[in-house]
């Protein structure tokens, strides 16, 4: 998730023009305009209550997230590394800024509906951002914590995290429209502890968590919910199951995470700060070794970052060569005939 700096001229210059809007505007429209008024409004007091450097706006009364400054870099180092390494034209790659949960969703059902898309492509999905958890233990029927990555309006009424639950099945959807030829690249912590939290005051690194939304339960139920009924949705697997019964569809992607945790680091050099993950990660990959090795290897070579941070590649098809060039055809299903094996549609959050 790229989070551009709230506090800039261009950003003061949306809120007069959605102000413009708003007083024009009648009916469904207006409504639209309301609800992101309300957004720019809630980041905007987020910023002034100084609850993150750099303009990034997560602020609440309950607890505040320690301070990212390098989503946005770490998205365009992904971006330059597409475009320069592996020549994928520019119109290939979607980046995301200061995205709302609806835009992040929307852009994944975009890949999934986009006819431009052969099946058999490869396709490369990166979050960077903050994750989150929830005491799935509050509740009966559920004895573990559920993951979730946080869209800049994550306090919005209406709006929500994203629970891992919810991207695994839009990804399962997204393989059966386009093939399991889906990397998907996470920087971010799905789990707060001591560690990180001693961490964290001892060090200028900042650990990519946050809380969760206030009243676990009801905040868990709230997302949960917000998957299961999004217009868009055609799988018919139950986010609400217990965990017992949820199953990962592993088949669908391989997954790149930092494990247990990750953080911000000052890349030096006057590149400012990145997610040391995401940094280890373009290192492997523009390396000679890198090119010609799988997605465990990646994680081998990178080995263990710091701390608790052990990354970790996810994913039935993780001992595949990067990009799935070992790959001869996909459940009795032709591949495109384009001989490319790199990325031909990104989509950096």
């Amino acid at each position: 998730m790229a989070y551009g700096n709230l506090s800039t001229p261009k950003f003061r210059v949306l809120d007069t023009e959605t102000r413009r809007r708003l007083e024009e505007a009648e009916g469904e429209e207006r409504k639209k305009i309301e609800e992101t008024w309300e957004a720019l409004e809630w980041i905007t007091r987020s910023h002034l209550e100084e609850g993150l450097f750099d303009g990034l706006g997560y602020s609440a009364p309950w607890e505040r997230a320690p301070g990212l400054g390098g989503c946005i870099n770490d998205a365009h180092l992904v971006n330059d590394y597409l475009m320069k390494y592996l020549q994928v034209p520019k119109d290939h790659i979607v980046l995301l800024e200061n995205a709302c949960r609806n835009e992040m969703i929307d852009a994944l059902y975009n890949l999934r509906d986009n006819e431009k898309i052969p099946f058999g492509d490869n396709i490369l999905i990166h979050y960077s951002g903050y994750g989150s958890f929830y005491d799935s233990g509050t509740l009966d029927r559920w004895c573990q914590y559920i993951g979730a990555i946080c869209p800049v309006d994550r306090g919005c009424s209406g709006s929500g995290d994203i629970s891992e639950r919810e991207l695994d099945v839009i990804l399962s959807e997204l393989s059966t429209a386009k093939g399991p030829k889906i990397t998907f690249i996470s920087d971010c912590c799905y789990e707060d502890n001591g560690t990180i939290r001693s961490d964290q005051e001892s060090t200028s690194a900042a650990f990519r968590v946050a809380p969760s939304l206030p009243d676990d339960k009801t905040a868990m139920i709230h997302i949960l919910k917000l998957g299961m009924d999004n217009p868009r949705r055609r799988s018919d697997v139950d986010i609400f199951s217990e965990n017992c019964d949820w199953e990962r569809d592993l088949t669908s992607f391989v997954q790149l995470s930092p494990g247990h945790s990750t953080i911000e680091v000052d890349a030096g050099l006057g590149k400012g700060r990145h997610g040391l993950f995401t940094l280890a990660v373009i290192k492997v990959l523009e390396s000679e070794e890198g090119r010609g090795t799988t997605y465990e290897g990646v994680i081998q070579i990178i080995g263990r970052l710091c701390n608790d941070q052990t990354p970790e590649a996810i994913g039935t098809r993780k001992a595949s060569l990067l990009w799935f060039r070992d790959t001869a055809h996909l459940d009795g299903q032709e591949e495109s005939n384009s001989t490319t094996s790199v990325p031909s549609a990104c989509l950096l959050m």
